[in-house]
């Protein structure tokens, strides 16, 4: 595709105009790199593991009449273990760190056997994950 300035009176093109419209080409349908996509998956699941964390723990204790039900603690610290999980892979998939695919990759096998939901959410972050990232300068 020719590249078109845009042209004054005088015949000169504007060059800032034409720097802009070709970074605006230049970046038109191209998509999302894996990283962010991996990040972004991960933050979406902290926030939902630490609302049904939350959750659970209001049930606990609301539910009990003022006194503490420790039945439920091991499901709250589960839920609780599982929002860091993902929290701290978000943060390091976000910097681009090699820990945070590898903790990704180690996740998405784990979530292969939430059938099915979780393996589809799996094998979106393993197909994100399965090649090394692209290292930011």
């Amino acid at each position: 595709m020719a590249s078109r300035a845009l042209k004054f009176d005088d015949g000169v093109a504007d060059p800032s105009i034409e720097r802009m419209a070709k970074s605006y080409h230049s970046n038109w349908g191209d998509e999302m790199d894996r990283q962010t996509k991996v990040f972004r998956a991960h933050r979406a699941l902290a926030w939902l593991y630490g609302v049904i964390c939350v959750g659970v723990l209001a049930v606990v204790l609301l539910g009990s009449g003022g006194k503490l039900d420790v039945s439920m603690l091991p499901m709250v610290l589960a839920f609780a273990g599982i929002f860091a999980a993902h929290y701290f892979t978000a943060r390091a998939c976000r910097s681009g760190k090699p820990g945070g695919r590898t903790a990704s990759i180690v996740i998405s096998c784990l979530m292969l056997l939430g059938f099915p939901i979780g393996t589809l959410i799996g094998l979106y972050l393993l197909a994100n994950t399965w090649r090394p990232w692209e290292q930011s300068i």
